[in-house]
């Protein structure tokens, strides 16, 4: 389990510029004029059906499983040593039917966002899970509520603030994947927003620090951390792959 302590001062739900409250986002310059300059990205509002439309036909970034193509999701690397349950590996699975275009039912899927809503796991397979939220933001979009939708990126960018309070020594994995794969996925997959894209460089520092940290000066593992290496390998070549 992650050492992680909850701070209201670095808390992404307080920060009025992160989600649309107010009328107020920033968006990058990469976005679309027609997204970045709407007052309104809720339902039915045309700031919000521009953000589809934008979602829906951009060719950039890639799916995941399209980076790392093979059978199942690579986010299911090393399940058994990460500890996923039945029910989060059958949540992944439905998340990478979504980001892959294969049929998702209406009723599956609410219930898993039910779910993740719910919870609040900082685990090693939470942050797995966390992360193929992440990467399932753009399909999303298209089958959920706006005010759903913002609801799960507010989520996500909570628990990429809260990363910093996860030590790297106690919990090397949940680190690695919150503080940097978690982070660097929201800014692969969100450029468009300011907020997200700049996630980039906490993300690098964090995966820069954790080899540093848990490999010797040969790129040996520690004795004592040996049963992480396959996981903590998996992150860092998922991490590689949305780089390039």
């Amino acid at each position: 389990m992650a050492t992680q302590t909850s701070s209201p001062k670095n808390s992404v739900a307080n920060n009025e510029n992160l989600l649309p409250l107010n009328g107020r986002l920033a968006w990058h310059g990469s976005a679309p004029r027609a997204v970045a300059k709407a007052g309104d990205w809720l339902d039915e509002s045309k700031g919000w059906e521009a953000w589809l439309e934008h979602l829906l036909n951009r060719s950039h970034p890639k799916p995941l499983g399209q980076v790392l193509p093979g059978k199942g999701t690579p986010l299911g690397w090393c399940a058994e040593e990460v500890g996923i349950s039945s029910q989060t590996d059958e949540r992944l699975d439905v998340l990478d039917r979504l980001t892959r275009g294969k049929p998702v039912s209406a009723t599956v899927l609410d219930a898993a966002v039910d779910d993740f809503l719910a919870g609040d796991d900082v685990s090693a397979a939470g942050a797995l899970e966390s992360i193929a939220w992440c990467h399932a933001l753009g399909p999303l979009a298209q089958r959920t509520r706006a005010e759903t939708w913002w609801e799960l990126l507010g989520r996500l960018l909570q628990r990429c603030c809260d990363a910093d309070q996860i030590d790297l020594d106690q919990s090397p994995l949940e680190h690695q994947l919150l503080a940097g794969e978690l982070r660097l996925a929201m800014s692969y997959q969100l450029p468009e927003m300011k907020t997200t894209r700049s996630l980039v460089t906490p993300a690098r520092r964090a995966l820069s620090e954790g080899p540093d940290t848990l490999l010797d000066g040969e790129g040996l593992p520690h004795a004592s951390r040996l049963h992480l290496m396959r996981p903590l390998l998996a992150c860092w070549t998922r991490c590689v792959a949305m780089g390039q």
